[in-house]
């Protein structure tokens, strides 16, 4: 389900709470700076036995969208995707996938990694979630992906992406 938070009214109510909820934003205030904006508000679902998604993104394309920079001891980004999970995720359900540190990176990902199943490297991790907890990654930056879904109850969350002024201006 495509851009939740333009729904009539009042079932978009609780999205646009999502997207302005208190803790996220001080979150995204200390990761992104000011002047941002939400781009994305979608509802994914995947049934058991559903497809995976490929590694995608990673740092190696020097584009403003890929930005991620520390300075003074401290990370800014530009582009930050945000998964409410609305069911609990385990190991043997499959689900969201990374490949850590690759934000920190400027190489290409490596060729073994681009199909998620195919990790002879061992670097791609899958992340449990819990039903109710927040997941926040660098959109453009982080190699990520899902491992095909293997859960009995489908596989569901908000994502939403949020995207500095320096990218898309006003």
């Amino acid at each position: 389900m495509r851009d939740l938070r333009n729904l009539p009214a009042p079932h978009c109510e609780p999205f646009r709470r999502m997207i302005a909820h208190p803790a996220l934003i001080q979150r995204l205030n200390w990761m992104m700076g000011s002047g941002y904006g939400v781009t994305q508000c979608n509802a994914f679902l995947s049934e058991k036995g559903g497809s995976g998604l490929f590694m995608h993104s990673g740092s190696w394309d020097p584009r403003a969208a890929n930005h991620y920079e520390v300075r003074n001891g401290r990370a800014y980004c530009e582009w930050v995707n945000v998964v409410w999970q609305l069911r609990d995720v385990t190991p043997e359900d499959g689900g969201f996938a990374v490949v850590p540190g690759t934000h920190k990176g400027r190489y290409p990902t490596p060729e073994g990694i681009t199909t998620i199943d195919d990790d002879p490297m061992g670097m791609v991790k899958h992340v449990p979630l819990k039903a109710g907890d927040v997941l926040f990654f660098l959109a453009s930056a982080q190699t990520h992906g899902a491992f095909a879904w293997q859960g009995e109850m489908p596989r569901r969350g908000i994502l939403m992406s949020y995207r500095s002024r320096n990218i898309f201006p006003d």
